[in-house]
């Protein structure tokens, strides 16, 4: 069995008392972005302080690095 990158989610989000992170994980490629854009601008918007984890993001290309 094969596991299809593109599906997997990429970004999830914790918002606490103090900071919200984005956890960001897999292909951060033009469509995987494209399909979480919306949810992390919003999260960025609504948080005080911010913090972006990284540390299971496998690719990153320039629509990632936006």
């Amino acid at each position: 069995m094969t596991t299809d990158r593109a599906a997997e989610p990429v970004l999830r989000v914790e918002s606490g008392e103090k900071e919200t992170i984005l956890f960001l994980a897999g292909r951060l490629d033009d469509q995987n972005v494209a399909a979480c854009w919306e949810d992390a601008v919003a999260a960025v918007r609504r948080a005080k302080e911010m913090r972006v984890d990284c540390a299971r993001v496998d690719y990153c290309g320039g629509a990632g690095l936006a």
